[in-house]
């Protein structure tokens, strides 16, 4: 299977930015083993001369230091994993959220945000747990198996011979463990991604919620989705715990008999105190490191879901992008063949051309494809003929379109934060930019509370009306400076006063800029000096 230049150099930057990581857990293990190897091989050399020390005090203290380093370099690992964990993760996950935001407009829709957020998330823990831990677990463990074995065969020959023969039987048993499980867990995130994005599109909606008497339905529907997560959870649990169990005991079993061997050995004088003692600890020793290489192995089977995801959902619907820059939009010409989507044609034909200064409504009824229309100017869709600047859309960059089109629709993004954060979103804070919206009558009732623009919104804009939201959404476009900007349906929660109020403040301060505006209020079409409509699938300008 041959993988696609952007995803390998994709995983290429992951590891380069994980370098520094791998290796400074690598090395700390390798302390934390060899420090964890002196303390059994000090308290075996102590034994076997403990009637030569005329003071045993510092051999005590020689081997509470070894124990105590190897507890101080467990304590540095915990410190240095954990400071890594927020940089890590906070940029793969933002780095996850660049080429999902690249995807097809068509893609994200079909795919779900919320799904490929939640996948995001269990990706980038995956990733983490896998360069912070696996890698140098693996290594490590390798180096203790090996270090355990050798040390035991100076020691007693069978019990090495033993240790040898349990490695291939436990990774093995595990390995055919994977090989299943890797298609269940694949399986189990796929369904509690989808399913858990319906539970939260169900409970964000409190209004909705609220509305019912008994929740009766509500329940009902959550119920199945929940038992739906539960069910996979399940069967993965069931499955796993089974094998797992199965050779837990196993291993169980022989790491008992060993304790049986050496002491009947011991017993009977064949056996030094110190050689028993000693391989006691090398075992507690040898048995957590041969799961270590499991439990790598069963993150590396993690992983593989990981990139199957991140290749086929996310990379694999990366969109088209040009490679021209714009430094201004002066005209915009449709020359519409068959406009539409999922091979539906909404616009047959059609041919208009728009330039600087003009303020455009776009009439029609619902569903003729008005939107499409905008949409194929910011290139959520692919439409063929459109020029900017009397070049084809498609040879712009996609980031170069963008910047020089405000596009503002119904569907308005409110978050949890105050009014300030919410027009600034993610912007430079700039006090000139937010003081020049104390002019602006529409926003009068913002800055006329307690609080002005530092009163909280709560989740989903639920203490706001649907006509507030769209004022803060316009509140946006004056901290823009945007060639082009579209209006879809922009104002129909707003109140007509209120309306008229932003129409002329737009028209008048952008009459140098192009303006779309889809409206199905005729009161709009005062403002606008351009008409285009569209029947019967044609497209049309109207006098």
């Amino acid at each position: 299977r041959k993988e696609k230049p952007m995803f390998i150099k994709y995983k290429k930057e992951m590891f380069k930015n994980s370098v520094l990581l791998i290796f400074i857990t690598t090395i700390t293990s390798l302390f934390i083993t060899i420090t964890g190897f002196i303390g059994p091989l000090l308290i075996r050399h102590f034994i076997d001369n403990y009637t030569r020390y005329e003071n045993i005090v510092m051999p005590i203290c020689i081997i509470f230091i070894a124990y105590i380093s190897c507890y101080i370099f467990k304590v540095i690992l915990n410190i240095i994993k954990s400071r890594f964990s927020v940089s890590f993760k906070t940029r793969e996950t933002c780095n996850l959220f660049r080429y999902m935001f690249k995807m097809r407009y068509e893609s994200l829709i079909q795919l779900e945000p919320t799904y490929l957020v939640e996948k995001i998330n269990t990706s980038v823990n995956t990733f983490y747990q896998l360069y912070s831990d696996s890698v140098a677990s693996y290594i490590i463990s390798v180096f203790t198996i090996i270090g355990c074995v050798s040390t035991i065969f100076f020691v007693n020959k069978i019990i090495g011979v033993v240790l040898v023969a349990i490695i291939p039987i436990n990774i093995v048993g595990y390995k055919l463990l994977n090989k299943k499980l890797q298609y269940i867990c694949v399986n189990l995130q796929n369904v509690c991604a989808k399913n858990f994005a319906d539970i939260l599109s169900i409970t964000s909606e409190i209004d909705f919620i609220k509305q019912s008497p008994d929740f009766k339905e509500i329940i009902g529907f959550l119920s199945k989705k929940v038992k739906a997560i539960q069910k996979e959870n399940s069967n993965v649990g069931q499955y796993s715990g089974f094998v797992s169990l199965t050779l837990g005991d196993i291993i169980n079993i022989i790491h008992n008999m060993i304790y049986i061997y050496v002491t009947i050995l011991m017993i009977e004088g064949k056996f030094a105190l110190a050689d028993y003692i000693f391989v006691t600890l090398v075992i507690s020793m040898f048995f957590p490191a041969l799961n270590s290489i499991v439990g790598a192995g069963i993150n590396l089977r993690d992983m593989k879901g990981v990139y199957e995801f991140v290749e086929n959902d996310i990379m694999k619907n990366i969109e088209n992008n040009g490679q021209y820059e714009l430094n201004h939009i002066d005209n915009i010409e449709y020359e519409i063949h068959n406009i539409g989507y999922n091979n539906n044609v909404l616009i047959e034909d059609g041919k208009f051309v728009v330039k600087c200064g003009d303020t455009v409504m776009i009439q029609g009824e619902s569903g003729c494809g008005k939107t499409t229309l905008m949409k194929g100017l910011v290139k959520f869709y692919d439409i063929e003929y459109i020029r900017l600047n009397n070049r084809d859309i498609s040879e712009y960059s996609n980031d170069a379109v963008r910047s020089k089109i405000a596009f503002f629709s119904q569907n308005v993004p409110i978050i949890t934060g105050t009014i300030k954060e919410n027009i600034l979103l993610g912007q430079k804070n700039s006090l000139n930019n937010i003081n020049q919206l104390k002019n602006k009558k529409f926003m009068k009732k913002f800055f006329d509370l307690d609080d002005g623009l530092e009163h909280m919104i709560y989740e989903n804009g639920s203490n706001l009306s649907g006509g507030d939201k769209q004022k803060i959404a316009l509140a946006r476009l004056y901290l823009e400076n945007p060639d082009v900007i579209i209006l879809d349906e922009i104002t129909s929660s707003i109140d007509k006063k209120s309306e008229e109020l932003i129409f002329e403040d737009i028209v008048e301060n952008f009459k140098e800029q192009i303006i779309f505006v889809i409206a199905h209020d005729d009161n709009v079409k005062k403002y606008c000096n351009r008409f285009i409509k569209i029947e019967n699938k044609k497209c049309r300008e109207i006098k």
